[in-house]
């Protein structure tokens, strides 16, 4: 019989080749280093951002948190009210970036932050995220003389404070109707045409944020100073006669007086005594023979000032109108 050769060799060596087979198997399953990253499990991370746990900023809004690290899936999720992520980590020493986005904590809406750890994976991980939030300049706005003539200015001023030494600030201002004019940083002049109480407001940048103040100024007429004029009338004695008339009249808060002449051949001397309410004025005319109610309109044009009205006199019933300009 012919021996079968090699056959035992065969079966000798099946042994051999099943060891090598598992050394194989073994070693595609170890991390050493070499192989790719060990995941053992989720690993729980916990977070604070500029001091708060993600369990105290979620009592305080709504929004997302976007965490991302080297070997690992982006994750965006909104806060958790437990404060707890759950995340699979490759061990080793990792950057974590974590964006926060908070439509009701004070400061920013959004932030980043980073911070490094040591991921050991199965074992709790905590990242300290450093928040430095800009704190606004502080702007409080203030006006000399709080009450004005029209035809005067009022000096504004803007006080400016800001927490953060290093910024540069910058003012701006604006106002609802009058006029700013000789605008030097902080400070500008405030006019205004017409009478009323208008606010004047300063706006402060740092750069990132801004702040504002604002101050309120009346603007009144004062109608002080010597007029020039005619007198017309209407009804009684001398009807359809105009004369020159001349004034000269001191006002003090809301209340004037002083002398007045109408010249002309029915000429007579006589004293004023009058109010002003915005562009409007009341008041008498005393004459030897007649007291004269009076009313009428004050207007600012072209820098000057002037007055227009009516007239009643008794007892002789003289009626007409009026105007004059300030000299």
């Amino acid at each position: 019989m012919t021996p079968v050769v090699g056959r035992t060799t065969s079966w000798l060596c099946l042994p051999t080749m099943l060891l090598i087979v598992a050394a194989l198997v073994q070693a595609c399953g170890s991390d050493d280093g070499r192989t790719g990253p060990s995941r053992s499990g989720p690993t729980e991370v916990v977070i604070t951002i500029g001091g708060l746990q993600l369990a105290q900023i979620s009592q305080d809004c709504s929004g997302t948190l976007t965490v991302t690290a080297p070997d690992m899936e982006p994750l965006t999720t909104p806060i958790p009210q437990d404060g707890r992520l759950s995340l699979v980590l490759s061990g080793g020493l990792k950057t974590f970036t974590v964006t926060l986005v908070c439509k009701k904590l004070s400061g920013p809406q959004s932030f980043t932050g980073r911070a490094q750890a040591e991921v050991i994976p199965g074992q709790r991980v905590t990242l300290t995220i450093p928040v430095t939030v800009n704190a606004p300049p502080a702007a409080a706005a203030s006006c000399s003389p709080s009450t004005a003539d029209i035809g005067a200015a009022s000096t504004c001023q803007c006080g400016a404070v800001d927490p953060d030494p290093s910024d540069q600030l910058t003012f701006s201002w604006s106002a609802p109707t009058g006029s700013l004019s000789t605008t030097v940083g902080s400070q500008t002049l405030f006019s205004a045409t017409t009478p009323g109480t208008f606010g004047v407001t300063c706006t402060v940048s740092d750069g990132k944020v801004t702040s504002v103040g604002t101050a309120a100024v009346t603007f009144r007429f004062n109608l002080t100073g010597s007029y020039q004029g005619t007198i017309h009338k209407t009804a009684g004695p001398g009807a359809g006669e105009t004369d020159p008339l001349t004034a000269s009249v001191q006002q003090t808060g809301d209340s004037g007086a002083g002398p007045f002449s109408i010249l002309g051949p029915g000429g007579t001397d006589g004293t004023l005594a009058f109010t002003v309410s915005g562009s409007a004025f009341s008041g008498q005319a005393t004459t030897p023979s007649d007291v004269c109610e009076l009313s009428g309109q004050i207007a600012l044009a072209g820098g000057s000032l002037s007055v227009s009205g009516t007239f009643a006199c008794s007892p002789s019933g003289t009626q007409g109108t009026f105007t004059a300009t300030r000299s």
